[in-house]
């Protein structure tokens, strides 16, 4: 478990960090929107990562696929190599890589990209910015600025859902589509061919994230898992007291990014 300790007495603790993700040799690495990037050993040592990325980039996502390490920013996105990050044919704003059935998908600017054989290639399904995908294996559902776009592989056609904000983030929960809306509700599919909204009072969901079956939302309260219970779909608390901001699970534990907290680690028993 890191040590919060540790990261005070580094400084840490003023960070805003936004992404984490679990690197292939041990540790984390995080992503701060007021400081960059960080490589965090093992044992709580944190050191300055954004070697070679372009100055006063946003990094938007951290993403690890087959043991190679991601970053999404509003510049590109970049690939970590042993000299620092390389830049790949993607140079729009990219938000999310999603892996599926051995193909790695990238939500951008321009719409949606794939990797083909070491080649970055752009769909045609939409032009407009995507921020997060989900795959069946029929429909492609894309989190855009105005609503849910679904593309239907078998008739090769593309069915837009309106909304009144942004969707930000995509996950499944008892076979329902659920997402984060740009303003922090709740957006779930209603099982009858459309979408609908759920605010939680003063919370506000920044993105959700499934581990195991299970589906997590980082809020700016803290960490609560998402159940679906008579109907309905509640927040239940594992971790609150800050603002959790993304969740990366790893040999049992989930690690939290947060504001001003550092890294905050739970045991996934502790987390139902």
């Amino acid at each position: 478990m890191l040590s919060n300790s540790i990261l005070y007495e580094q400084g840490q603790h003023g960070l805003l960090l936004t992404s984490l993700t679990v690197l292939p040799g041990g540790g984390l690495m995080a992503a701060a929107v007021n400081g960059g990037l960080f490589h965090i050993e093992p044992d709580g040592r944190w050191f300055r990562a954004d070697r070679s990325l372009p100055p006063h980039t946003v990094v938007h996502r951290l993403e690890t696929d087959q043991d190679i390490v991601y970053a999404c920013t509003d510049k590109g996105l970049f690939v970590l190599a042993d000299d620092g990050w390389l830049p790949t044919k993607i140079a729009v704003a990219c938000y999310r890589l999603r892996s599926k059935g051995g193909v790695l998908y990238a939500a951008c600017g321009n719409g949606m990209w794939y990797l083909f054989k070491d080649s970055w290639l752009h769909t045609n399904y939409t032009d407009s910015p995507v921020f997060d995908i989900f795959h069946t294996p029929q429909m492609i559902f894309m989190a855009q600025t105005k609503g849910i776009t679904v593309f239907d592989r078998y008739t090769q056609s593309t069915e837009e859902y309106p909304m009144q904000t942004a969707v930000s983030s995509l996950c499944v929960l008892h076979g329902s589509l659920v997402g984060a809306s740009a303003n922090g509700d709740l957006m779930v599919g209603n099982k009858k061919g459309n979408f609908e909204l759920v605010r939680y009072g003063k919370i506000k969901i920044f993105s959700l994230a499934a581990f195991g079956g299970r589906v997590y939302a980082c809020t700016d309260r803290g960490l609560y898992r998402l159940l679906f219970w008579r109907g309905k779909y509640h927040l239940c608390s594992v971790k609150t007291g800050f603002p959790v901001t993304d969740a990366v699970f790893d040999r049992g534990n989930l690690h939290l990014a947060t504001y001003f907290e550092g890294v905050r680690t739970v045991a996934v028993q502790s987390a139902f």
